[in-house]
């Protein structure tokens, strides 16, 4: 090159993006399908709505950013989390993995009040016995 001599170039910025991969597990980490999370950005607003496929999982491509999602619906006999789980997409090609934890709903079978009597002398005794057994030195 000369001196003031123009040189053109062409030049393509390319966008950061990154892999996320959401695993929707129950507490003895079975799949969970068919949940629905809603996706947000940093200032709360919903970007989408997206469902587990039969093996548990949501596959994303985001871009650079700030990102949480929430589980907005799940499946008949578990308990819904509500907890927001935040990632940063800053790195280019990573590959970010959240896994998500339901548990199952404990349904008490109404039939008398005798057996929930039961039930309810049950549940003391055994709450009885832990405090004894950590609290009581014989």
């Amino acid at each position: 090159l000369e001196n003031g001599e123009i040189v053109k170039a062409n030049m393509t910025n390319k966008k950061i993006t990154s892999n996320i991969i959401i695993k929707k597990v129950d507490e003895f980490n079975n799949p969970i399908p068919n949940v629905t999370f809603g996706l947000y950005d940093i200032n709360d607003n919903l970007l989408g709505t997206y469902i587990t496929n039969e093996d548990g999982i949501i596959n994303l491509v985001l871009e650079y950013g700030k990102y949480y999602i929430k589980e907005l619906d799940t499946l008949d006999g578990y308990i819904l989390n509500d907890e927001a789980i935040y990632f940063d997409v800053s790195k280019d090609n990573e590959v970010i993995e959240k896994t998500v934890t339901n548990i199952m709903e404990v349904v008490i079978p109404k039939t008398d009040s005798i057996s929930f009597i039961n039930y309810i002398y049950l549940l003391f005794s055994i709450v009885l016995e832990i405090y004894f057994i950590k609290h009581v030195k014989i």
